[in-house]
């Protein structure tokens, strides 16, 4: 397993809040694992607590069956690698050097890339499509086009599990498809453990194999399908506005 929780209780210190309590979840080898739940759940939460961004308030994550806090920060980059949704781009930095800062757990102390890391850089900027444009400076670039960017960094960073919060903000329809299918890619074809947060439910219920659901402090992870059959996403969000079409495995607006 490479990533697990036992018993584990999220949330801050200052001041102090619970998010979530007795969270165990297993991220398996190979596979897209999403994480739902209402605004304020505390899938983000989850996502950093998980990466090692923020201190757990009870239990234990297991890396590769160790303690995460007992792995030193060069050493979690090298196994997870981390995309923000609120992370800004240098813009005066190209598509591939900022995508090379993928490669600083890796480089000696001056910073300089090896000839695998220049092989690790080109092949995830093919990998996402970026490559023809790879000199171009990323404060010319589309909503969509700087997501991939970082995903492409995380990529070249190489690391057996992608972490995410929210890649598809702030994009339209047809650009959370097309990062979510990426996403699909990534973790079926390249033996990664992507595991990310997300509010497109329906696109998640589509592409992943697992998903882990917040709500109301407990969590639950399970298949899409499990998930659907077990009626839970009935009771997800008032049903006034929207409700959970079980035969299309998908949320709707009500007619009114």
């Amino acid at each position: 397993m490479r990533l697990e929780t036992r018993n584990l209780s999220i949330g801050y210190d200052k001041p102090r809040l619970e998010v979530a309590q007795s969270v165990n979840i297993k991220i398996k080898d190979t596979g897209l694992t999403a994480v739902i739940g209402v605004n304020g759940s505390g899938k983000s939460t989850l996502v950093k607590s998980l990466a090692g961004l923020l201190n757990v308030q009870a239990g234990n994550i297991l890396l590769y069956n160790q303690p995460l806090d007992s792995y030193n920060i060069k050493d979690i980059a090298k196994k997870i690698s981390l995309v923000l949704t609120k992370q800004r781009l240098p813009q005066h930095l190209s598509v591939i050097d900022f995508v090379a800062l993928g490669r600083q757990p890796y480089t000696n102390w001056l910073g300089l890339h090896e000839y695998q890391d220049k092989n690790h850089i080109i092949k995830a900027l093919k990998q996402v499509e970026l490559y023809e444009i790879k000199d171009k400076a990323c404060s010319t670039l589309s909503d969509g086009q700087l997501q991939k960017v970082l995903i492409a960094r995380a990529i070249a960073q190489n690391t057996p599990i992608i972490i995410l919060d929210e890649p598809t903000s702030h994009l339209d329809m047809y650009h959370k498809a097309m990062v979510l299918n990426l996403l699909k890619d990534i973790s079926t074809n390249h033996d990664k453990s992507v595991v990310f947060a997300t509010h497109e439910i329906n696109l998640a219920l589509q592409l992943c194999d697992t998903v882990i659901l917040i709500k109301h402090k407990k969590v639950i992870q399970d298949t899409p399908q499990n998930l659907i059959r077990s009626g839970v996403l009935h009771e997800l969000f008032p049903q006034d506005l929207i409700k959970f079409d079980e035969e299309a495995q998908l949320f709707k607006m009500n007619r009114i």
